[in-house]
């Protein structure tokens, strides 16, 4: 299975020739530091124990710590783990640099050696770790080999360019010279594409018991491996204390004999990259690992035996050959046999015994030299490693079976796949990529493969047997023998739109959708192959088995288009139906019976007003609206809504008649906030702690969990109503009275859903209102506004403006977060308006919106960017390209502001001028003169008015609100005027 252009095949995917870059710069300013570093101890102290101290400070964090690098590399993304090792060891390396350049004491120079090999513990496991995303498991053996090789040209050109730096400058030079090699390893890494998902949960006590479970098992089945590997690492630590004695004395070198049969050594290391590949795929794994460690191992004998100078030189080549190719087979055997998902913390115990052993050569050494002599040191050393290394091969007699199952399972997989349409004319090396993240099984008739609405994760291929595609419970397409599915979910970023179900005995190749996505970013013509059905060649949007949201079999256009309006909400909202008039849509209205949105038909907006009961239950509102429209015989060309109160049925009724929209499961818990904490909270999305309370009781119990700041809300509703901040126990009563009284349907019809109360983790920082144009699953367009700090404890808005004013890093922050959140839900196509705040901890959701924001958000985007968000969100329900061509720059501000009531009492005068002209001006007025209202003092103050103005940037807005809002309202008390009997 070897072919002699495997290192050039690795060499040639980008993402592997950077990570063996960065290894390569690393690993020169690794061997130039360890010069510069030893010559500087000894020049300070003139001491040999000094030496010793330095080099086993340097090498001692990596055994006590090793295991805990392996752990992060398991635990975050190892691109992110490289890159902050570089940076972190960059600063320590710099910091080391200053202190020697001031001749700081040698204490602070050691401990910082020791601090940078710790921040460099986890740099191999996620290396070696993120290896086999990047070039397939055949290619393993090649690229740890490449890895290898370039350690072995660092030991030759890092002490070369050590000794040079020494020569003409000062110590601190190399210092810094070795900090810019971690500066080029970051920025090398940095291009790298790694979508890999960290190995779970981030609880520390769920990885600990993972790693009593699982990782320590795999560790002491390991042993004989690492025992095997360990001999290798001794002999070298045993050979830095003896060949400087052997080349002084019976070679006769003088100083620079060591480096002499150093350099030898690295040579070696090279040249056996031309058989390092071929042993790795080999069928005695086991053999050969350990015959190169008996190898390196006897180069003792040879010392012992020969004080030849070209016997020296052949016989250190000849042990760093055998090190290497027993290193290489070692970690390319266990980076294949081992799960990917604790393969970093594997790597990291293998290495830290590996140095632990290297050490133990290092002191064992010495004391034999002085009992004994240097010839018996040789031989005492090198017999029992052999020894060790014969007992421990003794233990891997399970390691050719498993190494060459994993061989075969990797074999079949390919052939699997290159009988599939999706791969012909792909490169070798992305179908070998795709194989490493697959799995070949066989199920039985009547298993759901995937189910329609659950998140996609992986493509499936049908090897063998039949399949059904059903949606919405109806059967669409059967599927054979080399059909592909599962991929629309992948590419489009949302839930699966369609189950299939097995229907007689099928063999399936199931693909890492993660790995998927990583081979389509290498390979953009493996994105072609996917975009066209098996069976007929079409682009795969229009044929049957496709996953996306189902388009109209005609082709549609906003102009003309029938469009069904599910709730319509205030009065105030007439204003964006007359724009969808505008737009060429004609309307058909579904509400309850009397509803104010009747006159819209006689008023010439609406083509139809149809009325269906609403209960308040989305499944049964859905089927209403469904029977309405059958009853009438209307069949819409898409289905939408800009309330609040009807998303969830408006998603049920746009799936029913198989026409664009968001996934129902992603629009529910987008309508709940308990169901928005707990999905962000399984997706891995920062989010605040809520529980829901249904009793004043189970309200006392939340916030005994929960603690103090707390806020009490309810589940379901919008613009923040009956969100209170609860600071005491003391106050718990009063505001479950209140805050249940505001949660009444008798009060606003949105609670006719649910009233359940939440309680939820107080979050501090400024608030923005973030607008988003999704379409495929990507955004199309954002928009942030600042909102006006609310008066806690009331949580009731005050307006905002845009853009906004606070630091643009934190929204830019924001705006990110809420983008991830939307892709996260699954809520892929449409307007969305989504609550986020820049606290302290960073971007956290308040709430998630599947609809266009209320209030004049609509006006206010318009203005500012000149984007149509009715128009965005029309022709999202309709399957259309989006067509937005929004500003670069914001054409003007747009200032809102919510006038509440400054006090409890009778409404007496309320003085708002005429708006002044601009490119947004309008005042709603929300009371009357006369009217009864609520002040701060009730908590929930009654809203009078609501201005929105427009200046040339935000200063000159809050000049001209201010002229609007200059005399205040007047209310007095209800009592002054008693009223007559």
């Amino acid at each position: 299975m070897y072919r002699g252009g495997a290192y050039r095949e690795v060499l040639e995917v980008r993402e592997a020739r950077a990570l063996i870059g960065a290894s390569a710069a690393s690993q020169i300013g690794d061997w130039l530091f360890n010069a510069a570093l030893l010559s500087y101890v000894y020049l300070a102290t003139g001491s040999v124990w000094w030496v010793g101290a330095a080099t086993i400070f340097r090498l001692l964090p990596y055994v006590l710590v090793g295991r805990v690098g392996g752990l992060i590399a398991d635990r975050y993304r190892r691109r992110t783990v490289l890159i902050c090792s570089d940076l972190l060891r960059l600063t320590l390396m710099l910091a080391l640099g200053a202190v020697v350049a001031s001749n700081g004491p040698v204490e602070v120079v050691i401990v910082l050696t020791a601090l940078v090999s710790a921040a460099g513990s986890a740099e191999r496991p996620a290396a070696i770790a993120l290896l086999p995303r990047l070039v397939g498991e055949m290619r393993l053996g090649a690229a740890n080999g490449l890895l290898h090789t370039v350690q072995g040209l660092g030991v030759v050109v890092g002490p070369a360019i050590g000794a040079l730096l020494l020569a003409v400058g000062p110590h601190w030079l190399a210092f810094v010279a070795n900090a810019a090699t971690f500066a080029i390893s970051a920025t090398l890494i940095a291009t790298i594409r790694d979508r890999s998902r960290p190995g779970g949960a981030r609880d520390g006590a769920a990885w600990r018991a993972a790693d009593r479970i699982r990782v320590v098992p795999r560790a002491r089945l390991l042993m004989p491996l690492v025992a095997v590997a360990g001999m290798v690492e001794l002999t070298y630590g045993a050979q830095t204390v003896q060949l400087v004695l052997y080349a002084r004395g019976p070679l006769g070198l003088g100083a620079g004999g060591y480096g002499v049969l150093l350099a030898a050594a690295g040579a070696g290391g090279v040249l056996s990259a031309v058989v390092n590949a071929r042993l790795t795929l080999g069928r005695r794994i086991a053999i050969a690992i350990v015959a190169s460690s008996v190898v390196s191992c006897a180069t003792q004998f040879l010392f012992a035996a020969s004080s030849e100078v070209v016997i020296a030189i052949l016989a250190a080549a000849l042990g760093g050959a055998a090190l290497v190719a027993c290193e290489v087979i070692a970690e390319t055997v266990l980076t294949r046999i081992e799960p990917a998902d604790m393969l970093g913390r594997l790597i990291g115990v293998f290495d830290s015994v590996l140095i632990a052993a290297m050490i133990a050569g290092a002191l064992l050494a010495p004391l034999l030299v002085q009992a004994t002599s240097l010839r018996a040191s040789f031989v005492i050393l090198g017999a029992g490693a052999i020894g060790v290394t014969l007992l421990g091969g003794l233990g891997l007699r399970w390691l050719d079976a498993a190494s060459a199952r994993r061989v075969d399972e990797l074999a079949e997989r390919i052939a699997v796949l290159e009988r599939m349409p999706i791969v012909q004319g792909l490169p070798r090396l992305t179908t070998e990529r795709i194989a490493s993240s697959s799995q070949v099984f066989e199920v039985p008739g009547g298993v759901d493969v995937v189910l329609q609405g659950a998140p996609a994760h992986a493509l499936y291929g049908i090897v063998d047997g039949t399949t059904v595609v059903r949606r919405n419970g109806a059967d669409v397409v059967a599927l054979g023998a080399g059909a592909v599915f599962g991929e629309r979910g992948l590419l489009d970023n949302a839930p699966r739109n369609a189950s299939v179900t097995t229907t007689s005995a099928t063999t399936l190749l199931r693909v890492d959708g993660e790995a998927l996505i990583e081979a389509l970013q290498a390979t953009p013509a493996l994105r072609t192959a996917l975009d066209l059905d098996p069976a007929t060649g079409r682009p795969v949007a229009t044929a049957a088995t496709s996953e996306s949201a189902t388009e109209p079999e005609k082709a549609v256009d906003a102009d003309g288009a029938t469009v069904v309006v599910v709730g319509v909400g205030y009065p105030s909202k007439r204003r964006i139906f007359e724009r969808l008039h505008a737009l060429g849509a004609c309307l058909v209205i579904v509400e309850e019976a009397g509803h104010w949105s009747q006159a819209l038909v006689e008023d010439g907006i609406a083509d139809r007003w149809l009325s269906a009961p609403i209960t308040g239950e989305s499944t049964t509102d859905a089927d209403s609206v469904l029977a309405a429209l059958s009853d009438a015989g209307v069949r819409p060309d898409g289905v939408l809504t800009f309330w609040e109160n009807s998303a969830e049925v408006a998603a049920r009724v746009a799936r029913a008649l198989q026409l664009p929209g968001n996934p129902v499961q992603a629009v529910d818990a987008a309508r709940s906030k308990l169901r928005t904490r707990e999905l962000s909270a399984r997706l891995g999305l920062p989010t605040p702690r809520a529980v829901r309370v249904r009793s004043l009781d189970e309200l006392y119990a939340a916030a005994a969990d929960l603690g103090f700041p707390a806020v009490v809300k309810p589940e379901f509703g919008a613009a923040q109503m009956g969100c209170v901040r609860v600071d005491d126990f003391a106050t718990l009563p009063s505001i479950y009275r209140l805050v249940r009284g505001a949660a009444s349907a008798d009060m606003d019809g949105i609670f006719r859903t649910g009233n359940d109360l939440l309680l939820e983790e107080y979050l501090d920082g400024v608030e923005f209102d973030v607008d988003l144009v999704m379409e495929d699953g990507e955004c199309v367009f954002s928009s942030a506004s600042q909102n006006w700090p609310t008066r806690e404890p009331s949580f009731q808005e005050q307006g905002l403006h845009c853009p906004p004013d606070h630091n643009r890093r934190a929204v830019r922050r924001v705006i990110t977060f809420s983008i991830e959140a939307a892709q996260a839900f699954g809520l892929h196509t449409g307007v969305l308006h989504i609550e986020a705040k820049a606290t302290s901890r960073g971007p956290r959701i308040v709430e998630i919106n599947a609809r266009m924001g209320g209030g004049r958000i609509y006006e206010m985007v318009r203005a500012i960017w000149d984007v149509d968000l009715v128009e965005a969100q029309l022709r999202a329900s309709l399957g259309l390209p989006q067509q937005l061509q929004p500003s670069r720059r914001p054409r003007c501000a747009v200032l809102n502001k919510l006038l509440y009531a400054p006090a409890s009492g009778r409404l007496q005068a309320l003085s708002l001028p005429e708006a002044p002209a601009g490119v947004v001006a309008e005042i709603d007025v929300e009371a009357a003169v006369g009217e009864v209202v609520s002040g701060p003092d009730a908590i929930f103050a009654t809203c009078l008015a609501e201005i929105t103005l427009s200046g040339r940037d935000l200063a000159d807005a809050r000049a001209l609100a201010a002229e609007v809002l200059r005399e205040p309202p007047v209310v007095e008390p209800v009592d002054a005027h008693p009223v007559a009997p």
